[in-house]
């Protein structure tokens, strides 16, 4: 009965992008949730235009029929969730909060990040009704830095990029401290020897593991996975003096997202694809900051010689038979 009493008081904030420092929420003895519907809700269809990314409109009804969720965090991504917000704040009985994100890295856009995370506190402090105590904060630091250790050692010790996959989909929905026991009690993978093809996988969010599953069933090593839903978070954060900078330094240099305008993608984009055989890019529909950056990867596999395959979803959690056989017969090219 105590178990199931500490269930009930758990209390969640939604959140959707790996740009939100979630050490911020722990510390306030809440629960980060990653909102990842299982498929686009019909509420979303009627309350949000239709040419809107699938996975926003599919937040929509996702978010009204949860009654768990204390609040929810958006950032400032894409138009898509600046509209989000405004329907949430208009039509949705749940508190929300706009997080803006700048678009570069610099020591100037460093510094106005940490006065953004300080109106996430004061929102924070708001629909908890606590204040945020700098030990709390601390130890949400370290156990999170803990977390992305014990990943980095399973995927540097030859973990399966589809068995990294769906330990990034579980730690969406667990606590930190049950997913950092899990990760440390979970038995390492066989190392598996790798496939003579190599490929990148990046893009969006792909909201299941099918698609790498198959990749891998076809005998392609997939050689990163550079997805919204991957492992593209920060490496570590270095506590200095001021805890809300550092977070704030961390987050915005970590592995940056088509969104970001800086020279840290393009590089990282160019040694990736020097290093493969070839490039299969995932994106949901209507997804703009990934289909506008998908003319400069384009013109880099081009220049590259490398081959691209661009696939578009449309949140439906399913591999489709025509991009299974497109996968399939980009492979080909190699056997």
């Amino acid at each position: 009965m105590a178990d199931l009493r500490k269930l009930e008081e758990v209390e969640y904030v939604g959140w959707c992008c790996t740009y939100l420092p979630l050490e911020l929420i722990e510390a306030f003895g809440l629960v980060p949730y990653r909102l990842l519907p299982e498929e686009e809700s019909p509420e979303g269809a009627s309350l949000l235009d239709p040419n809107l990314c699938p996975y926003v409109r599919s937040l929509v009804g996702y978010i009204e029929r949860r009654r768990d969720l204390k609040g929810i965090v958006l950032l400032n991504s894409c138009d898509g969730m600046r509209r989000l917000f405004d329907l949430i704040s208009l039509f949705l009985r749940v508190p929300c909060f706009l997080l803006d994100v700048p678009r570069g890295q610099g020591p100037a856009e460093i510094i106005y990040f940490r006065e953004c995370l300080e109106q996430l506190v004061l929102w924070l402090e708001g629909i908890s009704g606590r204040r945020l105590e700098e030990e709390a904060l601390l130890t949400a630091i370290a156990e999170a830095n803990e977390t992305r250790a014990l990943l980095k050692v399973h995927m540097e010790t030859g973990a399966r990029p589809s068995f990294i996959f769906r330990l990034m989909r579980d730690s969406f929905a667990m606590g930190r401290e049950a997913f950092n026991e899990r990760l440390r009690r979970l038995p390492f993978e066989e190392r598996r020897e790798k496939g003579k093809i190599s490929i990148l996988l990046t893009g969006s969010l792909l909201e299941k593991g099918c698609l790498v599953e198959l990749i891998e069933d076809l005998g392609v090593h997939v050689e990163a996975l550079d997805l919204c839903t991957g492992p593209r978070f920060a490496e570590r954060v270095e506590v200095g003096d001021d805890p809300l900078l550092s977070l704030s330094r961390a987050y915005l240099t970590k592995p940056a997202c088509a969104r970001m305008v800086c020279d840290l993608r393009e590089s990282y984009l160019e040694r990736s694809v020097a290093s493969v055989q070839g490039v299969i890019y995932y994106a949901p529909k209507f997804c703009d900051p990934y289909l506008y950056s998908l003319l400069s990867l384009r013109r880099l596999c081009k220049k590259e010689g490398v081959p691209l395959l661009v696939l578009e979803g449309d949140y439906s959690g399913r591999l489709t038979g025509g991009m299974r056989t497109r996968v399939e017969a980009f492979v080909e090219r190699w056997i």
